[in-house]
């Protein structure tokens, strides 16, 4: 791994930085207990509404979802959205549809989210969060982790993606075997929400 200053390009393993904006920044939220396709759709209607792209994390298995994570999106073509903005897509969701911002400490130095899907595709086969927490283990040992969906709105391209996935609580040295670990299972890119280099960065599968 190679985190050369604070304002270094990471890279672990086989994957380097590609996308890449100062700040760190998540918003846990409270939601009324709505369904999955609820709270997509909820979520997207804001994104769209304030031409935000956005990334959630939503927690819950089946049923009804009681909180999600909202996440700055990070793009090469079209750049990270910008604080203020992905705030915008919290505080629209919380006057439109009652959700209310939880107190949830933030990682002590980072916040990995790690996709199970192999490869790009929609349809291609899904590594067990089982699995892939076990190959974490032995890669990056101690690193914390909560299995989650994730949901993408990207309003540039009206594209959304929907993906089961894992956030993980990690210290930085840990992001090599991060990096192992999703090269195992396919990943072509992942996120680093770095609250101790006050940074967040996509890291892509090296060419």
């Amino acid at each position: 791994m190679s985190i050369e200053t604070s304002a270094g390009r990471y890279t672990a393993g086989r994957y380097v930085e590609a996308a890449a904006a100062p700040g760190a920044w998540w918003c846990p939220l409270r939601v009324p207990l709505d369904d999955y396709d609820t709270v997509c759709t909820q979520i997207r209607a804001a994104a769209h509404h304030l031409d935000t792209s956005i990334t959630a994390a939503i927690l819950g298995r089946g049923g009804a979802v009681p909180e999600v994570i909202l996440l700055r999106d990070l793009s090469i073509k079209h750049g990270t959205v910008e604080i203020p903005a992905a705030a915008a897509v919290a505080a629209r969701l919380r006057d439109v549809h009652d959700w209310v911002p939880r107190h949830r400490e933030h990682p002590a130095e980072a916040l990995v989210t790690l996709g199970l899907r192999r490869g790009y595709e929609p349809d291609a086969p899904v590594v067990a969060a089982a699995d892939a927490r076990a190959l974490l283990a032995r890669t990056a040992p101690g690193a914390r982790s909560m299995s989650v969906r994730l949901f993408s709105v990207r309003v540039m391209s009206s594209r959304v993606r929907h993906e089961p996935g894992l956030l993980l609580d990690v210290e930085q040295v840990q992001l090599d075997g991060i990096g192992a670990a999703a090269a195992e299972f396919d990943q072509e890119r992942w996120t680093v929400t770095s609250w101790c280099d006050n940074r967040t960065a996509a890291l892509h599968l090296a060419l």
